[in-house]
């Protein structure tokens, strides 16, 4: 399979309620895109925030890490494991089967990664390109950064791109790919997960995408919903003034955070069939 970048910001993500009922998270990412807390999935990653002291919903099979990214230092207290005390901005990995409980003294936001134990080996760091200004880094299979403050450029020898605060930015089918990050602001910090497949996954994660070219999802959707439709999803110029598969097909192999928006529609538009 070839190489994928998705370049999300924050009007791409989602709130939703947790798992236990007892607070709502920001959904950055899911992998499948398809998939949900109510079914297996391969990775997730998410921002928290927390109110009050409670327990964590359970996970049984999946690693989690969690980064404190605002508020007094909380605790976390596991059953039948030792208790750990947060440090600000620093990873912390636990086996999301543990009882977990949070003791907070004060409101808190939290950043979190969620990996199929038998799917992947994975890892999360912090790093601050302030001090570093241009890190040289090499991709895993899956490699997600998340820019928790400041201006970043991501770079190869044939392509670039500006990821903002709050921007993430996800590479698939990705090992071996050589990248950079560089400062452009003074203030740049970010979070870089890289999750290593551990042979075949055990959760069946067919890419609805697979085999299905641009120009053959784009007419579905035309024919299906109509150029109207389109350009009140996604309201750019090739969907709402004298629209044709040819000049959308030019923007949309252009514009990546356009394409990405067309493809989630296409996999919407598949679950519906």
């Amino acid at each position: 399979m070839t190489l994928r970048l998705i370049h999300l910001t924050s009007k791409d993500y989602r709130e939703m309620p947790w798992k236990n009922g007892g607070g709502s998270t920001t959904e950055i990412a899911i992998y499948p895109e398809t998939a949900s807390l109510n079914e297996p999935f391969l990775w997730r990653l998410s921002l928290a925030q927390l109110k009050e002291s409670g327990p964590f919903s359970s996970f049984p099979g999946y690693d989690r890490s969690i980064v404190q990214l605002s508020g007094k230092p909380m605790t976390l207290k596991h059953d039948g494991h030792a208790d750990k005390r947060l440090e600000p901005l620093v990873p912390y990995p636990f086996d999301g089967e543990w009882k977990t409980e949070s003791v907070l003294s004060e409101r808190a936001e939290d950043f979190n990664l969620m990996t199929l134990s038998t799917a992947f080996e994975a890892r999360l760091d912090r790093f601050d390109l302030a001090l570093d200004k241009e890190l040289k880094k090499e991709s895993q299979d899956h490699t997600i950064i998340w820019v928790f403050d400041g201006e970043v450029e991501w770079k190869t020898s044939a392509d670039k791109k500006i990821l903002n605060t709050g921007d993430t930015l996800i590479l698939e089918m990705a090992r071996g790919l050589i990248y950079t990050l560089e400062a452009k602001s003074e203030q740049a910090i970010v979070f870089v997960a890289k999750l290593k497949v551990k042979g075949k996954p055990s959760v069946k994660a067919k890419d609805p995408l697979a085999g299905v070219t641009l120009e053959k999802l784009l007419t579905e959707l035309v024919n299906h919903y109509g150029w109207e439709y389109l350009g009140e999803k996604i309201p750019v110029n090739c969907f709402l003034k004298d629209p044709s598969i040819k000049s959308s097909l030019t923007f949309l192999r252009k514009t990546p955070w356009a394409r990405t928006k067309v493809e989630k529609l296409y996999i919407g538009y598949l679950e519906k069939k």
